[in-house]
């Protein structure tokens, strides 16, 4: 094997991870063929990296080897006879390659470990549900159980999140990599999106807090990688395959990953190997190298456009929720309203769904008296408020298309309805109509996606309302190097940026449905072409204070030259 000509092989190390092995007697799920495979071509991987370094470039290759890692789901149903099967299977078949099944490998549970009381059961063969590894400084893994007893949805939970915020304590230079079984964000070709860590939306900026740097995650059986920035620091999510499930998914197949990491330069490359002769992966796949590095853009560029004039600005509210009785607080929208009309070069103003509290015709008319004060153009999609009971006729109606479009000379927008039911859809004839939008409009301006729930877990919200097909919805925007993605979900402003595409949700406008503690907000979005910039301002109607939510290089392929 040769090491990528990007990489220092003095701090260059090799990290295997496979998962999902579903080992069973009984159940019909476990293959057996596959597993023996995979662990052949695990080994081999292992041997060639050592063997590499060692004649290539006169390293001591073992020092440079770290721990195979499996993410949980060693059995299929958690029962102690699995157990039982799972240690024999494991011992004998890694023993034949000079590998010991505990000391060279860590484990955590997944979700089918602890079904049947399986969770205390594991404990007996594999030790604590949790591992933590140091590499003489240099790289720490850090393994946590997600998994819930009984239930396939997983959580971490707080003191979880405690032990993260701890890790913040070891040195900025060290390498970390969090493990746990269920996935952290919604990926590709997984079906309806309910199966993430509830909780993922605290997780995420615990991960930023805490200086990870890789996040490991299995759980659906299909091998996913993405980068993702909260405007000064990369994160590294890969999510595993299955290595021996007969429940695959389309031609993924069995599968384990390679990671090969740099942490000199803070690199990381992933590798996906196939063991079954019919996966997609019909021979190594390299996903991608990724770096996950702090970047210079707060320190570095963000003096600079604090000395620049803006180039123009968007202005992004949600949940006006308007009604003649309930939540709608009338002087706050007044007083929001006035500050929007005064900022400098809006363009245009976007609402992100639930203008009204209960899409009644009366909630419909007090909204468009207000509505025709801004002085910019204001697109509005609705939300599942806006639409029941006589709502989508009255949106129609009264407001405009369901599916609204804005543009200018900067700027196509495109609004996308998701609030036909409460936890939203996009499908996938609204999703290719918006990227055919996109590549007949938007060929020299920025093009904005327009909704109004999330497909990103958001922070101090259960992550349940996402749109239901978000692992697609994001696969496929972020291929296709959508630059940004508006929505106005659960009164909780947030910004996280998955590759290229950045990510955007508005807290509420003028509802008293609050979780946060800036109260009624807006957010702005300030554009810098000079820079390639966005920078994102949570600006608080109460207090009139405006709060950074981090500044965003624009997608290279749709800026605005």
């Amino acid at each position: 094997m040769k090491i990528s000509e990007h990489f220092n092989p003095e701090s260059t190390y090799q990290l295997l991870v496979f998962s999902d092995t579903h080992i069973s007697h009984f159940s019909g799920l476990f293959n057996s063929k596959s597993f023996k495979t995979g662990i052949k071509l695990m080994a081999r991987r292992r041997k060639a990296f050592i063997e590499h370094l060692t004649k290539e470039h006169g390293l001591d290759g073992e020092e440079h080897i770290l721990p195979i890692v499996h993410l949980g789901d060693i059995t299929d149903t958690g029962t102690y006879e699995e157990y039982e099967f799972a240690e024999q299977i494991l011992k004998e078949n890694f023993e034949l390659y000079g590998i010991d099944y505990k000391k060279d490998v860590l484990y955590i549970p997944g979700n089918h470990d602890s079904r049947n009381v399986g969770d205390l059961i594991y404990e007996e063969f594999f030790g604590e549900r949790r591992f933590f590894y140091k590499n003489n400084e240099n790289i720490i893994l850090v393994g946590l159980d997600s998994s819930i007893p009984d239930q396939n949805g997983g959580k971490l939970g707080a003191r979880a999140r405690e032990e993260i915020y701890k890790l913040v304590e070891y040195p900025e230079e060290a390498t970390i990599i969090l493990c746990f079984h269920h996935h952290l964000l919604p990926i590709p070709f997984t079906g309806r999106e309910r199966s993430t860590i509830s909780d993922a939306g605290d997780v995420v900026p615990s991960l930023f807090d805490s200086n990870i740097d890789i996040v490991l995650t299995a759980h659906r059986h299909i091998p996913n990688l993405y980068s993702i920035s909260n405007g000064t620091k990369n994160i590294v999510i890969v999510s595993s395959g299955t290595f021996s499930s007969n429940k695959t998914r389309g031609k993924a197949g069995h599968t384990f990953a390679e990671i090969l990491v740099d942490t000199s330069q803070q690199l990381s490359e992933v590798y996906i190997h196939p063991i079954s002769p019919y996966s997609l992966f019909s021979k190594k796949q390299h996903l991608g190298h990724r770096q996950f590095i702090s970047r210079p853009i707060t320190t570095e560029l963000n003096n600079k456009i604090k000395k620049t004039e803006v180039s123009c600005s968007i202005a992004i509210l949600s949940d006006t929720h308007f009604t003649t009785e309930g939540d709608f607080q009338e002087k706050i929208f007044l007083t929001g309203l006035n500050m929007i009309n005064q900022e400098p070069k809006l363009k245009v103003v976007l609402h992100a769904g639930n203008l009204t509290e209960n899409g009644f015709p009366e909630s419909y008319a007090l909204a468009k008296s207000f509505l025709r004060n801004f002085n910019v153009p204001l697109i509005i999609v609705p939300g599942p408020r806006d639409l029941t009971p006589l709502g989508k006729e009255l949106f129609i109606r009264e407001i405009g298309p369901l599916n609204p479009f804005y543009e200018d000379d900067c700027f196509y927008i495109y609004g996308i309805n998701t609030g036909s039911s409460s936890s939203g859809n996009v499908g996938r004839s609204q999703l290719q109509l918006a990227l055919h939008e996109m590549q007949e409009h938007a060929k020299d301006r920025i093009f904005i996606l327009l909704m109004h729930h999330s497909c990103l877990p958001l922070p101090k919200t259960p992550f349940k309302n996402v749109v239901q097909d978000a692992g697609d919805v994001i696969g496929t925007l972020t291929q296709n190097y959508v630059p940004l993605v508006i929505s106005g979900a659960e009164h909780i402003s947030n910004a996280l940026q998955v590759e290229n595409t950045l990510f955007v949700n508005a807290g509420t406008f003028s509802s008293y449905k609050i979780k946060n503690w800036r109260m009624n907000t807006y957010l702005l979005l300030k554009f810098y072409f000079e820079f390639n910039l966005i920078a994102l301002e949570e600006v608080s109607i109460h207090s009139g204070f405006r709060y950074s939510l981090g500044t965003f290089p624009l997608t290279k392929v749709h800026y605005l030259k």
